[in-house]
């Protein structure tokens, strides 16, 4: 009955859940079969509208549990629907990260072709073949040392067109004899040679038209014909007895070819065990065939049954800064695939030497498996690990609680820790972590809508060397028991790493911090990497278990202008982090634009940007809230591949003077702002962390707990007319989180169903 049919759709959907992407499709696809109540087959064929991005039965948000227990891996195949505006979910789009289950298109950028699949052109045909003459369709077959078309039907004595390997070029062979272009006309007698085929035995073949080639001899250029006694090469122009026909014994059915036109391009469906892993296959999506290489011509057909790998080389970011472009590896000969140019025949073969040049594709993702949490909606816990001076200023005190003589003396948290003598600092330190946050605070977020914190903290927290004093790990792993106790997930950001990444305070240790009459300021974290990483090794391999750790974010607000040594950096400490910690999230700050970057094995990589307006728009803040939705908008577009955190913003930091404004005004104002960046982020970004909780002066737009008060930010003060839309933001249009303006990218939303 459909009743039952239903039921076990909905089982086997409900078993897949935990399934790889390969396993979750087919359990998907024998859902449909099972039941015409669940909407699966929308999402595995091209579609327009955006219920083609939704699983029915599968995807539905839940609506309970951490976001970790939320996430849902999902495949989207198309950017028709409201969340193609959304970094990590915009397709197609330019990206050769290959996971399992994506379909790509090849684009080969030197000849502006797409790979397509098709009937070999017969110009391109090599292997065994049968040939036709022209002048009365007669079957050619071996006479003495010559070939002469003079048969009714085919002989079973087959004629081998081998790839001279230049040129478009080609050796024919009858019996293992080289024919050559000789006066008398073409005569095999030669033992064929072993590698290149050059000089009067290189024949050049071409396309006739109507399905049709022609030779040209070798020595003289001129054409070939069907001669009464032979073929001869004598001919200067193109005429019937000048034409060929040629039937391929290998079948030319799937072969790839090139074509410039984008909708003929093909499309192949990737298997791959591991992003780890370079072995990798290609179903080709147009007839479910597997890619494999011809043994023989080196040729590329889709005409396997059984799955056949390649060897798939990304472009190595030591070299290469492009994440777009990758280059495929016969196993069997080493050869990498090669798109030729027209002047060599513009065969798609395995053929070439090294992994670059015409052997490099870029790869266009037209669908792929994404992870789905609900929106992120967070704190930061700023200033109880590391120490920031205008946080905390309570703290930046001597050791009898009063001011520093020396202008220079405690800049930052190793200043001041070396200024305080040992038995200060230990109780300092010791009080301020045990009061500053507390399980009634990680309560209180839990209860206010939030559902996340981001941890700032330095390498002294594993590595407490002089000035600091250690003690901090004991009171993370404080954290982590309240967290999983509420319901809270935990991202460790690694915010001060030694030798500073930034030259800012906000590092905790950045020697004068920007203060040229102090001394030398820090940017020297690539000079430490060792401690740094060791760092992220004892942190992720200590807490990475715990049901509340959502991720890592490696390294805040970069500040080095080693683009390329940064990048080597965040390579080795994303290959640490998956060690410990194969699919959480793992966060790059956004300088450098590090999407861009061809990180190796990666999944599951978010871009980490902080949204102050002061600091990222040249204009600043507009006093019109509409413009500042727009500027917060646009910037979040711009990320190109990867899914977008927005690690920090605030309610300060805007530039826009209001010292002009009455207090009503002010307050409406940053109400607006506040709805403004809220409706931008909800609407194009995977969500927000707010900076911060709490700072030492309560009535602050730097203090959420007090602005959630007065009613400034949602979850707190009921009946203010702004609160929260419901997180699951796959389920919901965009429109759902039109907290200021009630539109989305230019669409208005008033006629829109706030649900999908």
């Amino acid at each position: 009955s459909s009743h039952f049919g239903s039921s076990l759709a909905q089982a086997i959907l409900a078993q897949s859940a935990v399934a790889s992407p390969t396993m979750q499709r087919r359990a998907a696809e024998a859902a449909a079969c099972l039941s015409p109540l669940i909407l699966v087959c929308a999402l595995f064929a091209p579609a327009d509208g955006y219920d083609a991005r939704r699983l029915k039965g599968y995807a539905e948000d839940p609506g309970t549990g951490t976001i970790m227990e939320r996430r849902r891996r999902l495949l989207i195949n198309n950017s028709t629907g409201p969340h193609g505006f959304r970094p990590g979910f915009r397709y197609p789009r330019a990206d050769a990260r290959l996971h399992d289950g994506d379909a790509v298109q090849l684009y080969s950028g030197p000849h502006k072709t797409w790979l397509s699949v098709g009937a070999t052109p017969p110009s391109q045909i090599r292997g065994s073949v049968t040939l036709q003459g022209g002048r009365y369709h007669h079957y050619c077959a071996s006479e003495g040392h010559r070939i002469v078309c003079s048969s009714a039907h085919a002989d079973p004595t087959h004629i081998e067109l081998r790839d001279a390997g230049w040129g478009g070029r080609v050796g024919v062979l009858v019996h293992g004899k080289i024919c050559s272009d000789r006066p008398e006309g073409l005569t095999c007698t030669q033992p064929a040679p072993s590698g290149h085929i050059g000089g009067w035995e290189a024949l050049e073949m071409v396309d006739a038209g109507r399905g049709w080639i022609a030779f040209k001899g070798g020595r003289a250029g001129k054409y070939c014909a069907d001669d009464h006694d032979g073929i001869k090469c004598d001919r200067p122009h193109l005429d019937d007895w000048e034409m060929f026909r040629v039937h391929s014994d290998e079948g030319v059915g799937g072969a790839l070819v090139q074509t410039q036109e984008r909708s003929e391009a093909a499309v192949f469906v990737v298997g791959r065990s591991s992003v780890t892993s370079p072995e990798v296959t290609l179903r080709c999506k147009g007839n479910g065939l597997y890619l494999q290489v011809d043994q023989t011509s080196k040729a590329l057909t889709c005409s396997s049954e059984s799955p056949k790998h390649f060897n798939y080389h990304r472009l190595d970011g030591a070299k290469w800064w492009s994440a777009t472009k990758g280059s495929f590896q016969d196993p069997s000969s080493g050869k990498y695939v090669k798109a030729e140019g027209a002047q060599w025949g513009g065969h798609v073969k395995a053929v070439g030497e090294d992994a670059g040049g015409w052997q490099l594709f870029d790869v266009q993702l037209t669908e792929g498996y994404e992870d789905v949490y609900p929106l992120v909606r967070g704190v930061n816990l700023g200033s109880w690990f590391l120490l920031e001076k205008w946080m905390v200023g309570f703290l930046f005190t001597d050791d009898d609680g009063g001011s520093f003589g020396d202008v220079c003396a405690a800049q930052d948290e190793y200043g001041l820790m070396d200024h305080l003598d040992a038995a200060t600092k230990r109780s300092r330190m010791e009080r301020h972590w045990s009061t500053w946050i507390t399980e009634e605070d990680i309560s209180w977020i839990a209860g206010h809508g939030l559902n996340t914190v981001r941890v700032p903290f330095g390498y002294w927290m594993t590595h407490p060397e002089p000035p600091f004093v250690g003690g901090q790990l004991e009171h993370m792993g404080r954290l982590f028991e309240w967290c999983e106790k509420h319901g809270v997930a935990v991202l460790l950001d690694f915010h001060g790493l030694k030798g500073s990444q930034n030259g800012a305070q906000t590092s905790g240790n950045c020697g004068a911090c920007g203060k040229a009459s102090c001394g030398t300021t820090w940017k020297s974290f690539l000079e430490h990497q060792d401690t740094n990483l060791a760092v992220i090794e004892r942190m992720v391999s200590r807490f990475a278990a715990s049901p509340a750790y959502f991720g890592f974010g490696i390294a805040n607000e970069v500040g080095t202008m080693d683009s390329h040594g940064t990048m080597a950096f965040y390579q080795k400490a994303y290959d640490i982090i998956r060690r410990h910690s194969p699919d959480s999230f793992v966060f790059i700050d956004s300088t450098f634009n590090p999407s861009s970057y061809p990180l190796q094995g990666e999944i599951h990589v978010g871009q980490d940007d902080h949204m102050y307006f002061s600091a990222k728009f040249k204009d600043k803040a507009s006093r019109l809230n509409m413009q500042n939705l727009e500027k917060a908008r646009g910037r979040q577009l711009n990320v190109e591949r990867w899914q977008l955190l927005i690690g920090e913003w605030a309610l300060d930091h805007h530039g826009h003077y209001l010292g002009g404004y009455s207090d009503s005004t002010r307050e409406a104002w940053t109400k607006d702002f506040s709805k403004a960046q809220l409706q931008a982020f909800e609407q194009h970004s995977m969500g927000w962390i707010y900076w911060s909780y709490k700072v030492d002066y309560h009535r602050s737009t730097w203090n959420f707990r007090h602005l959630c008060e007065r009613g400034l930010v949602p979850g707190c003060v009921s009946g203010a007319g702004f609160d929260y839309a419901p997180d699951g933001w796959f389920e919901r249009h965009p429109c759902a989180y039109a907290y200021l303006d009630p539109s989305h990218m230019g669409s208005g939303c008033r006629d829109k169903a706030l649900t999908v």
